[in-house]
């Protein structure tokens, strides 16, 4: 990846991805022989990081392990809490504002071919 951004040390990547608890969060299974435990958050607005600090692995393994009904809302809020206390709440912000900005580009790309379409076949041109 081009831009890794790693809580803990950085490590291989390689292996296979197993979801835990949650759609944005997995943890690495296979690799490379004597690889570190590492979990992968893909945040909602696109970002992937790589976990590998062992009181975060251990703090994350004690959540998915709760027996809380509101166990991954719990989860949710540690990892964007944790990705806001280690990279910054302005990155952060300015990610949420990037994904913003391009979901309206993309629509406004979508109304505006549809309106096209609209209008040549209001016309009758092919």
């Amino acid at each position: 990846m081009l831009n890794e951004k790693w809580i803990g040390e950085k490590d291989d990547t390689s292996g296979s991805y197993y979801e835990r608890g949650t759609p944005e969060l997995k943890i690495r299974k296979g690799g490379r022989t004597n690889a570190k435990k590492l979990y992968e958050f893909t945040s909602r607005f696109d970002e992937t990081y790589y976990i590998t600090d062992s009181e975060v692995i251990e703090h994350i393994e004690s959540l998915l392990s709760s027996k809380s009904e509101s166990r991954s809302a719990e989860l949710i809020e540690y990892l964007y809490g944790l990705v806001i206390r280690q990279f910054g709440a302005i990155e952060f912000i300015v990610r949420v504002g990037h994904k913003i900005a391009e979901q309206r580009s993309e629509g406004y790309r979508l109304g505006k071919l549809a309106k096209q379409k609209e209008i040549i076949e209001a016309l009758g041109i092919q």
